[in-house]
Order: C-alpha cells, then structure tokens, then sequence
C-alpha cells in the first residue's frame, strides 16, 4: 500500500505528465480534449479557478470537433467545479447537459456519475428527499461493479442520510462504502472516515467520533489535497468543541477557514465561521461568537444571492436570445414577401408589354407555372424533410423518456421489500402487483419487529411516474416512522404517515394540493394469533377458509360451507394526506385470528377495471367470489385463480388502473 506522500506524489506527477503532453503539436484532437479535461479535474483541488480554465477549453475544442463522449466529460468537470465555487445554477446548467451528452451516446455510467454530481449540488441546497433519487440512479448502475463510482454513491447516500438525521441509515451506507475500499489507497477513504466521524458525533459518540477523523486526516495530513483538509479539519473542529477542548477546537476551524479561503470553497468558508461562532459562543466569548456569525450570515446570503442573480439573468439572456431569433425570422420573411412582389410586379410589366404576343405569353405563363410547380415541389419535399426529420426526433426522445423510466422501475422494484425476505416471516403469501403503465402508483411494504409482521398495502394518488414518485416518498417516510423513529401502532403510524407527506408536498402552504394515498397497514402477531389493523380507505377481508371447498346451487350463488366465515374492517374514511380530517386520528381495530385464516388487502384497480360483456366496471362483487372460492388453496393458486379473473374481465379493454392485491396465510 502506498504512503500518504506517494500518493500526493503520484497526483502531482500525473499533472505534469499531462501539461508534456498537451505540449505536443502532434497530439490528437480528440485526446487533447481527454486531457484537457483531466487536467482541470486534477488541479482543480488545488485550485479551483485554474481548474475551470482548462474544463472551459475542453468543452470549446469538444463542440468544434463534435467529440461527444469528451463534451459530457469536460462539462462534468466544468459542473462540479462550478459547484465548488458556490455557482449552482451553472453548475446544474452543465450537468444536465452532460446527462443528455452521455445518454445519446448510450453511455449509462457518464450519466450515472452525472446524477451523483447533481445529488451533491440539492444536498448543498439543502434539499436533501430531492438528492437520494439521483444518488440512487448512480448506485444502482454501480451496484455490481465494485471500485471507484459504487464508492463515491455509497458515500454520498450515507451522508445525505445524516443530513436528514436517519444515522442509522448512514452508517450503514458508510460502513459498506468502508468495506469497498480494503485494499485500495484512495482519497475516498479519508472521505468515508470524514462523514463517519461526523455521524458519530451526532450520535453522541465523541471518542469514535475523534478517532475516524483523526484517521482521515492522516491520510492527507502530507499532501496540499486542501480540499479535504479544510473538510476533515472542520470536523475536527466540531468535535473537540463537543468535547470542550477549545484551543484545540479554535485552532482545527482556523485551519479549516485559512485551507478553505486558499482553494475558493465558500460553502466550507461559510461553514468555517458558523463553526467558530458555535466555539466562541461556548466559551461565552459572545462579541466574538457575533462577529464570526456575521461573515457566516453574509457569505450565506451571497450564495443564495448568486443563485438568484444568476438564474434571474440566465432567463432574461435567453428570452432575450429568443426574442432577436424571431425577430431575425420575421424580417427574413418580410424579405421574402417583398422579393416575391417585385418578381410578380416585374412579371406583370412584361406580360402588358409583350401582350399582344400571344405565342410569347402562353410561353411565359408555361415558363411561370413550371417555375411555380417547381417551387411547390421544392417546398414540399422540404416540409416532408422536416416532417421526418421532428418523427426522428420524437422518436429519439420517446425512446430516452421510455429508457428513463425503465430504469426508475428497476429502482421502484429493488425499493419494495422483497418476497424472499416476506417468507422468512409469513412462509404462506401472494403479492398480485399489475402496474398500469411501467411504473406503478400502488406499493406494499413490510416489515417484522417484536414478533409481529408489518404489512402495508396502498394505492397512492395517481399512476404511472407521478404515482410511483409519490410511492417513494411512502416506502422512504415508512422505513424512518417504523425502523428509525420505533413507533409501531397501526394507527400512529398511519398518523405520522399523514404529517409527513402533508409536510413534504404543501411547504408552499398550497391548500390545492390533494396528493396522498389510500392504504390498510396490518401488524400480524403470528404467535399469538392476534391482528392489529389501521386503514385509509381501505378495507381488509379476513376469511376463515370452509372444512370443505364452496359450492354453488343451480343459479350459481355461492352456498356457504361448515366453519366458513367471512369479515369485513371497515377503513377510516379519510385519506393519508391532506383532507378536511386531516386533524382527525386514525383508529387501531384489533381482531383474534385462527390457525388458516386468510387477511386480503387491495387497491381499487382490480374491481374499478371495464370489461366483461357490457363493458362496465367489475366491482367488489367478482372480486369477493374469487377469493371464497379458492380461499380454501395454497396462496399460489389462489393467485393464479386472481389472474385469471382479471384477464378474462378485461379481455380487450385497456387497463384503467395500476392492481395490487395482497394474500396472507396465518
């Protein structure tokens, strides 16, 4: 394994290497933009400016040269350089750009390390729920391909986790990012030390704390990366003022702002004062504390002002830009019309002239028609030109809006707990999940804690993309309500379900906004046969299957069979989300069950779809039928006997609604 110095010594010996061979005149374009590029990354951790210099000159030489998988690489860098200077509305300019550079090269790992990027600027923005999508997308592309790029998704996922307090959470990003780097010497891993040593600080864990920083710093301690100096050293800083070693803790964040100041992050300069006024304040220093909050205040309101200003003037230059385009199109059309005038004005002077040639005229108006048939010709193969041209394009973007959404399916489908992990616990289930579209609106969700199986089946507002954003959002705020805050009754869950998404989506105060979701969360005692239920809308069914299958007398009634009973628990009749009973608390239904039982949970999907012979909506009724004549199977044919139901309902319509229909065998 190489020394701290070695591997500054390397890094320096690389940007050298690559200042000889830019120098020389033989060198290839589109390796000339690689290296350029390159170097801008390397050096920009010494310097962020000069760093952007080199970036900015890629990008230039890339578009003349339509080098494209150069282009996303060089405005990456420029992107997080820009980032570094506190310039996010650039930055994200430049990013997504890069984005759209590597998907229409198909290059899904440049996107991938792309969205990383963007999940850092919502991070720094503080708008941490906005961050994880983009750092998932990243992690799951590397999820198979240890190195580098799962690292850096690792650990951006376990520190956005600490941003919104989900310690536990974090550690066990950050603790599989640790694991990733046995055997490397990478400046991840000071980086890794760096974010643990902050969550344990949180977590009251000073001692821990003190020795992952104190780890993190070694590795750095003999280079200039200052960069991830002034972060380890702003740590430090908190830590030994959580410990009450001031001279110790003063003297880390002056070392962090001077490290800082040198490389031009305001973000960490910013973060530096905030620091020192938190020490000073401690020890009761308090013209001091106020002094130090001042410069944290103004350089915070600088970085807000900036992005304002700069998204502000980026509008007006392009409406501006917009605006003279059609301008310049107006006057050539004006130019057009005159031209032709002039044409048909001069045509008519020759036809008065030599009008009494009538040989002559019809030759001239022959000549005239054909120049004029011509001329439609022309313009409509131009216009079929650009018909196929805007089919193409469309074409393009339906198959990257559809390639997109394939993949947040891949991502909503490794987010829902999966069956293997249910059977450990329920070995006798069916999970019936049709999506409408490729994404789906409906999620179930589970869950085992003291000896009791938490199961949540719900159908959230709307389907298809905005229908499963909002299923994220419930997969995310139930794993923290049940796994991180411990809060395990149905009903309380439901309610602090309720306050999240309410919270999430009406920051605005935007009383219009209805988004929510329809649900039934059942905690299933197996042990001691006893159910907790909590619901939204939702019914849930509990069978108790018959000694013998169902039969049906001759007008096809059901006729019910020894031991049968069926039992309906009627939902609150209020949404999860923002309704007039918001204020109103969901009520916990308590029910005993019996070896065999059968509890069933569902979305509207399956009985609001058309078909049959009349074409109308199946209703409760069929659905009901189904089950009690197959409750009496394993879960695995009943499923089967659900299906085809379904199927054979629908038949040619199209599907109205996304299905999910949940079985459980106590």
């Amino acid at each position: 394994m190489l020394s701290c110095s070695a591997v500054f010594s390397q890094d320096k010996k690389r940007i050298d290497s690559l200042r000889i061979l830019l120098k020389n005149p033989n060198l290839p374009e589109k390796k000339k933009c690689w290296y350029l590029a390159q170097l801008g990354w390397d050096v920009s951790y010494y310097d962020l400016n000069e760093g952007l210099k080199y970036a900015e000159e890629a990008i230039a030489l890339s578009k003349k040269n339509n080098f494209i998988s150069e282009l996303g690489h060089a405005t990456n860098v420029a992107g997080t350089i820009y980032m570094d200077l506190g310039n996010y509305p650039v930055a994200m300019d430049y990013l997504i750009k890069t984005t759209n550079y590597y998907n229409s090269i198909n290059d899904k790992k440049g996107a991938a390390i792309a969205y990383g990027n963007l999940g850092i600027i919502y991070t720094r923005r503080g708008e941490f729920r906005k961050a994880l999508p983009s750092y998932f997308i990243d992690y799951f592309y590397f999820k198979n391909s240890p190195g580098r790029g799962l690292i850096s998704a690792l650990l951006n996922i376990g520190s956005t986790y600490h941003q919104i307090n989900m310690l536990d959470s974090a550690l066990y990003f950050l603790n599989t990012a640790e694991v990733q780097t046995i055997g490397m010497d990478s400046l991840q891993k000071s980086s890794i030390y760096n974010n643990l040593a902050a969550v344990y600080a949180d977590k009251g864990d000073l001692k821990i704390a003190k020795n992952y920083i104190t780890k993190a710093i070694a590795i750095v301690e003999d280079t200039t990366q200052l960069y991830f100096l002034a972060e380890h050293y702003l740590i430090l800083g908190t830590i030994e003022a959580k410990l009450k070693n001031f001279p110790a803790a003063m003297a880390a964040a002056n070392r962090a702002l001077s490290y800082s100041k040198k490389i031009g992050v305001k973000e960490f300069e910013k973060n530096c004062y905030q620091n020192l006024s938190n020490i000073y304040e401690l020890q009761g220093n308090s013209v001091k504390a106020l002094e130090n909050y001042k410069l944290f205040a103004n350089i915070k309101d600088t970085l807000i002002n900036q992005e304002n200003e700069r998204s502000v003037r980026f509008m007006e230059g392009k409406f501006e830009m917009d605006k003279k385009e059609k301008e310049i199109e107006l006057l050539n059309k004006d130019k057009i019309l005159t031209d032709e005038k002039i044409k048909h004005d001069k045509n008519l002077i020759n036809a008065f002239i030599f009008g009494g040639i009538i040989l002559l005229l019809a030759l001239c108006l022959a000549i005239y028609a054909f120049a004029n048939k011509r001329k439609a010709n022309k313009k409509l193969h131009s216009l079929n030109n650009e018909i196929h041209r805007q089919k193409n394009q469309l074409l393009e973007k339906n198959t990257a809006i559809t390639d997109s959404i394939q993949y947040a399916r891949r991502i909503q489908t490794a987010l829902l707990t999966s069956e293997e992990y249910i059977r450990k616990h329920l070995p006798d289930f069916f999970i019936l999940n049709i999506p409408k579209d490729i994404v789906s609106g409906d999620f179930y969700w589970a869950y085992a804690l003291n000896d009791k199986m938490y199961f949540m089946c719900a159908d959230c507002t709307g389907h298809g993309v905005p229908g499963a954003f909002m299923s994220l959002l419930g997969i995310n705020f139930l794993n923290e309500i049940v796994i991180e805050k411990k809060i395990i009754s149905p009903d309380l869950v439901l309610n602090e379900l309720r306050s999240e998404i309410i919270h999430s989506l009406n920051k605005q105060g935007n009383e219009e906004t209805k988004d929510g979701m329809d649900c039934a969360l059942c905690a299933i005692d197996t042990k001691n046969l006893e159910l907790q239920i909590a619901s939204a809308n939702n019914s849930v069914w509990i069978v108790r299957p018959p000694l013998s299958p169902m039969q049906t007398d001759e007008n096809g009634v059901l006729k019910l069979a020894p031991g049968f009973k069926f039992t309906e628990i009627s939902p609150d009749k209020m949404p999860v989300g923002k309704s007039p009973k918001e204020e109103t608390a969901f009520t916990l239904k308590n029910y005993i069950l019996k070896k065999g039982d059968c509890i069933y949970m569902f979305s509207d999907g399956f009985v609001d779809q058309f078909g049959g012979p009349k074409g109308k909506k199946m209703k409760y009724k069929l659905l009901k039928e189904t089950i009690l004549r197959n409750c009496h199977l394993p879960m695995a044919e009943q499923k089967r006997a659900l299906q085809k139901c379904f199927a054979v309902w629908k038949a040619d319509f199209e599907q109205v609604d996304d299905v999910l229909v949940v079985g459980i065998k106590v």
